[in-house]
Order: C-alpha cells, then structure tokens, then sequence
C-alpha cells in the first residue's frame, strides 16, 4: 500500500498541493512500473525453463506444472494490482477534492478541518475507501502467503 500525500502537517507544507499531486503521479508511476516487472519476471522464467537441459518429457512436464500454477499466480497479482491503482485513484480524487474544496478547509491543531459537514463527510469517505482498499489488499497478501505455506507443507510431505 502506498504512503499517503494527505497527512495534515504535510498539506501544511504544501498548500497549493503541487508536491501531493507529484507523490501521487509517482505512485502510479511505480504501481505501472512493478506490475510489468512483476511479468517481465515471470516471462523470463518460463523462458528460462523452455532453456533448460531437460529431456523433452521432462521440459514438457516442468512447463506443465509451471504455467498451471503461473494462472493462478498472475490472477492474484493482476487483483493486487488492481487494488493497488484504484488505491492511488481513490487518492487522486481525494486530492483533486481538496484542491476543488481549497476555501472550505484548513489545518488546526494537525488535523484537516472543514467548515461545512457534508464535505467533511466526503473527505472521510475518501479515506474510508483507501482504508477499505487498503484491507482488501492485505487480507490477499495473507491468504497468498498462507496458501503458500500450505503448498509448500503438502509438497514436502
């Protein structure tokens, strides 16, 4: 999950949001960045057993057993992934209400004040989704790990 550009003191500090949509620019730049290198990778790897010095059999079975479980690792990791970008969208229409709501707000005693309620009510509703997202990741990240583990007590028995 990403570092989010909207904890009061830092919005202080930047009070006509440039640095925050920056930081926001930047996380979905990375988010890009990782989920192709995450398939580059694991292209290089079935690439990487297609080379190996196996009998034909052998290679066969080995790509078998591979792109059998590479389906069901790249749709976790596409579903990740996905979190991760409505993630930063969320944050992204969070910033750009700040941004529209600039009169109706103000940092007090390290916290984002509104003036009016209803807009309030949208702001925390921006961040319960990023919270909501940000769940929903990591309860896929442990059950990823977990079946992991499971996998790997089940081969070694």
């Amino acid at each position: 999950t990403c570092a989010l550009p909207i904890y009061p003191l830092r919005l202080q500090k930047d009070p006509k949001l440039e640095e925050s949509r920056t930081m926001v620019r930047k996380m979905r730049e990375s988010v890009e960045r990782q989920r192709g290198q995450v398939e580059a990778r694991l292209a290089r790897m079935r690439s990487n057993i297609e080379r190996t010095d196996l009998t034909e059999g052998d290679r066969r079975d080995m790509l078998k057993g591979f792109d059998g479980g590479l389906a069901a690792q790249k749709k976790q990791s596409n579903a990740l992934w996905d979190l991760e970008a409505q993630t930063v969208g969320q944050v992204e229409e969070l910033l750009a209400f700040l941004e529209a709501k600039r009169k109706a707000w103000r940092i007090q005693d390290a916290k984002i004040v509104f003036a009016n309620q209803a807009e309030l009510d949208k702001f925390r509703g921006y961040l319960k989704n990023v919270e909501q997202l940000s769940a929903k990741q990591e309860e896929m990240r442990k059950a990823a790990a977990e079946h992991s583990r499971a996998t790997l007590r089940s081969a070694a028995k």
